[in-house]
């Protein structure tokens, strides 16, 4: 009887890292399909990492962020509020969902997570905003 759980035991933790190993890889996939701006495929990945290990802050994050790159913003705001219950400290990701917050109108709640954002990290939050006003002013599209 002692066999039999112990051999449950080792092939139970094989499966948890095998699926984390795949999670992972499956996040560095996203990454790279983000940078080559595939933000639809990135997402597919994400959400495969999810489905592997859906304890990885991260992978919330990443797909969030991809969402707000196509503008999509109700589910981005869904991830980056997993993302911060899973970490309430993840300042990118206060700050990405005052971003879509303000993009929907919900001035409000984008006006909280903006200055819970500028009391986690003051400099980094006013390089985020100063670079977006500068974007906006001179023609670009800002993203952070």
């Amino acid at each position: 009887m002692r066999y039999l759980f112990f051999l449950f035991l080792m092939i139970f933790t094989v499966e948890m890292v095998t699926a984390q190993d795949a999670a992972i890889e499956s996040i560095r996939a996203a990454i790279e399909l983000n940078k080559q701006k595939d933000y639809e495929t990135s997402i597919l990945l994400c959400n495969n990492a999810i489905t592997l290990n859906p304890e990885l802050a991260v992978t919330y994050f990443l797909r969030g962020y991809n969402n707000y790159l196509l503008k999509n913003y109700k589910e981005a705001i869904i991830d980056f509020t997993k993302t911060i219950s899973k970490e309430p400290d993840h300042f990118e990701a206060i700050y990405y969902r005052a971003k879509c917050r303000q993009a929907n109108g919900d001035y409000i709640g984008a006006l909280k997570d903006f200055n819970a954002a500028r009391e986690l990290s003051p400099s980094q939050t006013t390089l985020f905003m100063v670079k977006g006003m500068f974007s906006s002013i001179f023609g670009g599209a800002s993203k952070k």
